[in-house]
């Protein structure tokens, strides 16, 4: 409050006045002092208790300016009450910039204070009164001095009875107490009590520097916390809920009663080809974009579960209408399947029982016939050392001539491992077109490239999973091959080609070649850091040349590998013995099977002579005749056909047929295809 609000009209009297004439002033207005004015200058203040001596008020010499207190505070308009009381003046002059506008007494200020608090009091009651904290304040003494109406609850005691007792005597916790031993506020302060639950804050009043009491505000949470536990349990069960729409295989679309989407997963986005914000709040005919007649309709007619299946999408389409209590259409569930997932699904599993069957049928071959002949010092160190690092992961790369059995030394290596019951898989590098073997080696995805399967492909990676992959004739590989068959090595992992999704695998890489891979890299054909990679243990297999020991045992192998296949029963004479003894063999075992099996078929007799394989080496150098006029592009293949079955007498090595014709493996490749001429290696 401000002193322009309670001031009054100056009362003011000439200095040269007698004191009876203050007094009596005074007295006629019953004022409590009044100013000394000379001139529109105050020169002082006249209180009413400085005119008590007679002897003064009585004295006809003395005047007001005798009396007056000629020092005092200048009070302005602006000034505040409490700021004039704190003075403890009995009457002062007001000023408006020096201009004398009133005069306040002491106890006009006192009146004001007294009621601006007296206010202040009842506001406070009408507040406390009106909030639903409880509000407990007690004196230093521990006595109630104030206690709202929402303390009744709290406290099971009725406001009357709470003012002026002492708070011990209440039903109250203490802890208003332990505020005024400490001075120092305790806040959200938990207490329970009558199976209820409320928060306190708890403030010391502080009075000139003094703790002289305590104010407590409880506030009743039990709804709060009974709110808050149903929204986190609300939360939990929309989290679980959107959780499991999300993780769902199918599609998934919530309409409300007129059909518009609610909610929907990233699977039906998927499946609808749109986006989440193309779909929500659309019709849902328009969203699963379908003809005529409106599977909507439908539902609502039936008012029952409706099934459509459109076989240009490969989609499967179930609409559940879920009904409120009283009948009416609350919400419509649609589930969608992708029928196309099936079915490569139904396509991989076909392929997976093929392969296993394949796998099968290798197995058990190489039970049957698969034991390797070794007799010469060199070939029990080669099997011994493949038998050891049989037994760890290790890379290993097969050094050989064409035909020593790079392949069987691997078979042998995953057999005698550890992945011996998962898939050994073999590719020729050299066999495959440099512009498919990419997508043979890794795969790809629908849609790589053109003439691709819909349902993309597993390359030979993928097939050797939990198993070995033999990698042969690895020098054959195109160097832009290299640094991605590199990374797959490094990383375990590739992508198939097309896609995106990295693949895992884990598998037991073996390489073979018949070619000098140190020279290549020398020559920048082979990347050193790759091989490197794959040379981690070399295992080098000798040419028969090295090993004359193991040529009789081999031709005795196949005799018998023939004979059972056929149902024949031949052998060699002693000097066709001696002629396989003396033979170069370039072709090395692989020749040695050839010549085996083809002598024991062509034979008439149960022996084969000597005169029979002269008979063979003079057919193989015979001339190529013409008995008739042909058209010469058909004389040219002709020509090529025969000689290409002269030179498979010798070998059916791609790579072997491309040194003997002069020619390239490519080119040996494409010739046969063209020729119609079958080629198994």
């Amino acid at each position: 409050m401000k002193v322009e609000e309670i001031m009054i009209a100056p009362i003011c009297i000439q200095p040269e006045q007698a004191v009876v004439d203050v007094l009596t002033k005074l007295s006629d207005l019953n004022a409590e002092g009044l100013l000394v004015k000379s001139q529109e200058k105050v020169l002082g203040v006249i209180e009413r208790r400085q005119l008590t001596n007679p002897q003064i008020i009585y004295n006809p010499v003395k005047t007001a300016v005798d009396i007056m207190q000629a020092v005092f505070p200048i009070v302005n308009l602006g000034d505040n009450v409490q700021k004039v009381w704190e003075l403890e003046v009995e009457v002062l002059p007001v000023f408006d910039q020096e201009l004398l506008v009133g005069m306040v007494t002491r106890v006009d200020v006192g009146m004001a204070i007294f009621r601006e608090k007296e206010l202040g009091v009842k506001t406070f009651d009408a507040v406390a009164n009106s909030v639903t904290s409880g509000i407990v304040a007690i004196d230093e003494f521990g006595k109630i001095t104030a206690f709202n109406k929402a303390a009744e609850k709290f406290t099971w005691r009725k406001q009357h009875e709470a003012l002026g007792g002492y708070l011990g005597d209440m039903i109250i916790p203490t802890g208003l107490l332990d505020v005024i031993k400490t001075g120092l506020p305790q806040f959200d302060f938990r207490i329970e009590a009558f199976d209820r639950a409320y928060i306190s804050n708890r403030t010391p009043i502080i009075e000139d520097g003094e703790v002289v009491g305590a104010v407590g505000v409880f506030q009743d949470i039990s709804e709060i916390e009974s709110a808050l536990h149903e929204l986190k349990v609300l939360n939990e069960l929309n989290a679980e809920l959107n959780t499991v729409i999300n993780s769902s295989f199918d599609g998934i679309l919530v309409t409300n009663e007129l059909g518009r989407v609610l909610r929907t997963n990233a699977a039906a986005c998927m499946l609808c080809r749109l986006e989440e914000q193309d779909i929500l709040q659309q019709f849902v005919d328009d969203v699963l974009q379908l003809q005529r007649p409106s599977l909507w309709k439908s539902i609502l007619r039936g008012r029952k579960a409706v099934t459509k299946e459109v076989s240009a999408r490969h989609l499967l389409i179930t609409g559940n209408p879920v009904f409120k209590g009283d009948g009416s259409l609350r919400r419509v569930i649609f589930n969608l399947r992708d029928l196309s997932l099936l079915h490569e699904l139904r396509d991989e599993l076909k392929t997976t029982k093929e392969l296993s069957h394949k796998y099968r049928q290798e197995l058990d071959s190489l039970r049957k016939g698969g034991d390797i002949i070794a007799h010469s010092p060199k070939m029990l160190s080669v099997l011994d050392l493949a038998k050891r690092v049989a037994s760890v992961d290790s890379s290993v790369f097969i050094k050989g001539e064409s035909g020593v059995g790079k392949e069987v030394i691997a078979k042998f290596i995953h057999e005698n491992s550890k992945r011996s019951s998962g898939p050994f898989i073999q590719v020729n590098c050299a066999a495959i077109p440099e512009n498919l073997l990419e997508s043979e080696l890794f795969g790809y995805e629908g849609g790589a490239f053109t003439g691709s399967r819909k349902e993309g492909k597993s390359g030979l990676f993928e097939l050797a999973n939990q198993g070995t992959l033999l990698l042969d004739e690895i020098g054959d590989l195109p160097l832009i091959l290299q640094s991605k068959l590199l990374r797959v090595i490094q990383e375990r992992e590739f992508v198939r080609v097309g896609g995106t999704k990295v693949r895992k695998i884990d598998i037991r890489l073996i390489s073979a070649t018949h070619r000098d891979i140190s020279e290549m890299v020398k020559e920048g054909l082979f990347r050193e850091d790759l091989f490197f990679r794959l040379h981690v243990v070399p295992l080098s297999i000798p040419s028969l040349r090295e090993r004359p020991e193991d040529i009789l045992p081999l031709v005795h192998s196949f005799r018998d590998k023939v004979c059972y296949k056929y149902g024949l029963d031949k052998d060699f004479a002693p000097e066709v013995l001696q002629w396989f003894l003396s033979g170069k063999w370039p072709g090395n075992v692989r020749q040695i099977q050839n010549t085996v099996e083809q002598l024991i078929v062509t034979c008439p007799e149960s022996v084969v002579t000597i005169n029979q394989l002269v008979q063979e080496q003079l057919d193989d150098t015979s001339v190529i005749q013409v008995n008739s006029i042909l058209p010469l592009k058909e004389a040219g293949c002709e020509v090529e056909r025969q000689i290409f079955y002269m030179a498979l007498k010798h070998t059916r090595n791609t790579y072997e047929l491309g040194k003997l014709l002069g020619v390239n493996q490519s080119t040996v490749v494409r010739k046969l295809q063209r020729l119609g001429i079958a080629v198994l290696e």
